[in-house]
């Protein structure tokens, strides 16, 4: 007999966390038409629910809401971060949608203009608004995939959305931008934002390598003395101090 009562109170208690969970309440209140109040529960638990589900709910609500930049940022999140997903067909066709109506204009045409997403994205990244301002620079990125500055502040701004929400994620998809920025061009600040990123992930002997490449390709004194310092902090074995140069490639 308390072998059952054991299993019913067990049992209770995860359809009580299911119930109270933020997905649910995001849910109901998705049903009451309360979309902004939605979108809040979801975002404040962002770190622990971070799931296909939870990305779906999110994408719709935005969509509902007339966000149409902000939810293809999603479903395109969607497709990268979970492309087995039972949800992942839906988003891909709704991004199709999406993508075909955003400024009247196919993100991977050839003919648009690289200046409008590109400018777009550099005042997002400036405001700090980081999911349109990865949304604007991917755009520029389709359009000139071999465009450097554009991969720079790509990894800028997914850096700056692991720091927004704190998922690590973002942090592999900035030291993917930076790497193949690196690749396209030699800069210095781009080899420096490279050493910082690998040396908050411990990886010690890369780290070093890119910021001695940094330093082998600062031109100017003050660029260069701004990368000895971090050089010097990291040595140190203070990562947290490392200072990382952003906007200009």
């Amino acid at each position: 007999m308390k072998y059952k009562i054991l299993i019913f109170s067990l049992a209770l208690t995860i359809y009580c966390d299911l119930e109270s969970s933020p997905l649910a309440e995001a849910l109901e209140l998705k049903r009451g038409g309360r979309y902004s109040e939605a979108l809040d529960a979801l975002m404040e638990k962002r770190a622990d629910h971070y799931a296909s589900e939870w990305i779906a709910e999110v994408a719709e609500i935005l969509e509902r809401m007339q966000n149409d930049p902000m939810a293809a940022f999603y479903y395109q999140e969607m497709l990268n971060n979970f492309p087995d997903s039972k949800h992942a067909e839906a988003a891909k066709e709704k991004l199709k949608g999406l993508i075909q109506n955003y400024k009247d204009s196919d993100l991977t045409s050839l003919s648009i203009d690289l200046e409008s997403p590109l400018s777009e994205g550099q005042i997002a990244l400036k405001n700090q608004d980081y999911h349109p301002a990865i949304l604007h620079l991917l755009r520029a990125h389709s359009i000139k995939p071999d465009d450097h500055y554009t991969l720079f502040l790509l990894g800028s701004a997914y850096y700056g959305l692991h720091l927004q929400t704190g998922q690590t994620l973002y942090v592999n998809r900035a030291i993917d931008q930076y790497r193949r920025a690196s690749y396209l061009f030699p800069s210095a600040k781009t080899f420096n934002n490279l050493a910082c990123l690998l040396a908050k992930q411990k990886d010690i002997i890369m780290a070093r390598y890119y910021f001695e490449k940094a330093l082998r390709n600062a031109e100017v004194p003050g660029l260069k003395r701004s990368i000895e310092a971090n050089l010097k902090t990291f040595e140190k074995g203070q990562e947290r101090e490392l200072v990382f140069l952003l906007m200009e490639p």
